[in-house]
Parts: structure tokens; sequence; C-alpha cells
């Protein structure tokens, strides 16, 4: 008997201390916990959470209230371990620095959960807000559809299969698949290697579309292959599971330097300026030409109201001139009009 209240003894100690680990491991503010995947936002700077290149998950939660706080650390903490590289996790306190963001929002619930999108495809969007449960399932399912299907070029036929390959820049990844959707990983690949590799997808819904795939030696789904840049034929299969860690270790080699996405960034910034400056320019010209016309037609009309005011002056000194009057047998006074006055033309 002593042997097992030793024992149980010893089993629930180990519960507790099992507990206030876990305990520890899901606190906020989240700075507190040095393995935490989770950045604790402590400034007022939007710079922080908008404009970065992955979609960033915020989580406001409330500093005074311990148990929501607490619970909402364990699902933010348990979401960033399973989406891992696919999100940029981040966390503030709903009462603090930032607190401006919620109440531009009109945010009064706390926890709350934002969804601010890439620069890289949504400069100007807002951020999307979170109105679910707070837990890690219907969180998950609502974040997986912030991840943008812009950077992924869609194959639906041979023609796009062609241009897609005639890409040289750089590499190019395409993913073959029945799938409905773009799986989540490969939007998120898009952006992690955004303009040092070339993502495409082909969709085998149909026999049309799987015939794209049967042209490129794709029989199983789905299937991950990386295309040269010059050469096409030079291409390489990825044999192992979607999963962000194993694909993203994959590419890395097949990926341009990070040296050469900023050159491809810098001309392409340096290409959208003139064109933006050129696009000023003639619009300046076309408003220009535009107040030249109008000052051109304003100074036609000036002039014939002067040609009109002339002529009816005209026509009234010679009406004046020609009318005369005649006395009539029975001695009553007569205005006679002489023959072609009617043919002076009104000016409009």
């Amino acid at each position: 008997i002593f042997f097992r209240f030793l024992t149980m003894r010893a089993t629930v100690v180990c519960l507790l201390v099992g507990y206030v680990a876990f305990a520890l491991s899901s606190t906020v503010p989240f700075s507190d916990n040095s393995s935490s995947l989770v950045k604790e936002l402590e400034t007022d700077s939007l710079l922080d959470i908008w404009g970065g290149e992955m979609v960033n998950l915020v989580g406001f939660y409330d500093k005074e209230n311990a148990t929501a706080s607490t619970h909402f650390a364990t699902v933010w903490e348990g979401l960033a371990t399973q989406h891992a590289g696919l999100f940029s996790f981040s966390a503030a306190d709903g009462g603090g620095k930032l607190s401006f963001i919620l109440e531009t929002l009109k945010i009064k619930k706390l926890p709350s959960v934002l969804a601010f999108p890439s620069k890289l495809t949504s400069s100007k969007a807002l951020p999307q807000t979170y109105k679910g449960p707070i837990n890690e399932s219907s969180i998950s399912k609502w974040a997986l559809k912030q991840l943008p299907h812009t950077l992924v070029y869609k194959i639906a036929s041979e023609s796009n299969m062609n241009t897609f390959k005639g890409y040289t820049t750089s590499k190019k990844v395409c993913l073959f698949h029945n799938e409905t959707d773009t799986p989540p990983v490969f939007r998120a690949l898009s952006l992690t290697f955004a303009d040092r590799l070339r993502f495409g997808e082909a969709k085998m819904k149909d026999k049309k579309r799987a015939k794209i795939g049967e042209k490129e030696g794709i029989t199983e789904f789905p299937k991950v292959v990386v295309y040269g840049a010059e050469d096409s034929k030079d291409k390489q299969n990825f044999d192992g599971p979607l999963a962000m860690a194993e694909l993203k270790a994959f590419l890395e080699p097949h990926a341009l330097s990070l040296e050469k996405r900023e050159e491809i960034r810098k001309e392409r910034k340096e290409k959208y300026d003139k064109e933006q400056e050129e696009k000023k320019a003639q619009e300046e010209k076309e408003k220009a030409e535009k107040e030249a016309k109008r000052k051109e037609e304003a100074a036609e009309k000036k002039r014939k109201r002067r040609e009109k005011r002339k002529i009816v002056k005209a026509r009234d000194e010679a009406y004046l001139v020609m009318e005369r009057e005649w006395q009539a047998e029975d001695g009553e006074l007569i205005h006679v009009r002489q023959t072609g006055w009617d043919e002076v033309p009104e000016i409009s």
C-alpha cells in the first residue's frame, strides 16, 4: 500500500511538473520563451508587421486576462509549429502600442487574429480579420486561404506549358497534381523563392490536361519537376513529400542567389520607374494639347461672336438706310423694305 502511495504521488508530481513546463512554454509575452517561433511585437511601427514578403499572421491577446491569454498562447504556438515556414507568426498585447490597429479596424474582442498580406502580391490590401473560434483547426483552415495564388503560373494547355518552359531568367518549378486548389505549401514556396524560381502548376483534372503530364513523362501525382533555365530538357524530379522543409531544401540549390534576385528587382524597379515617368510625361503632353485645343476653340468662338456682332450691326444700319416711307393715296404712312433685304443671312 505504501509503495502504491509513493507511485501515485510520483505520478501526480510528474503531471504537475509537466503541466507547469507546458504552461511556461505557452505564456505571454512570447519573448519570454526563447524557443518560441512567434515574434513578440513591442513597437508602434507598422513596418514590423506590414510590408514583409511572407504572409504575416498576427495575434492580439489580452495581457490582463491570464486564462484567455494562456489558452491563446498554446493555440498560437501550436499553429506556428504546425505551419513553420508557411507564414510569419507574430503576437502583440491588444492594449499595447499596436492597439491603434484594432481601433482602426473596429476590433474590440480579444484575442483576435489578423493576416497581413505579402507586399509581393498585395501592397495596398488591408489585413484580413479572423472571425471564428480560437482553436488550431479553425484558424488553420482560415489562414491557409490567405496564401496567394498570384505567383503560380496556371498551365491549362500545351501552349501554356511551352510559354512556361520558355521563361529563361531562372529555373522553373512545375507541380503536376489533380487537386482542385493549389496546395498551400506550393503557394508559400512561391513567396519564399520569389524572383529566384518561376512557379507553375498543371492540374490534371481531365483527359486534355492529362496529356500535358503524359507529354512530360508524368504519370503519378502529385509530382514536382524543376526545369533548367536555358534548356527545359534539363529537368529533375522531386520524389519526396509535399512538405515545406523537404521542398525548400530541394529547391534551394536550384534557385538564383539572393544577389541575383536583388539585381532582378532593381532592374524591374528601374523599368517600372521609367515607364511611370514616360506615362506621366505622356499624360502631361495630352493635358497640354487638350488645354491648347480648348483655348483655340474658345478663341474661335470669341472670333465668331465678334463677326456676328459686326454683321448684325451692319444689317441694322443697312435696314435703317434702305427703309423708305411712301405716302399712300389715302394719306396713310407705310414702311417699305427694299427687295433683297431678306437675303441677309442670320448668324447662329
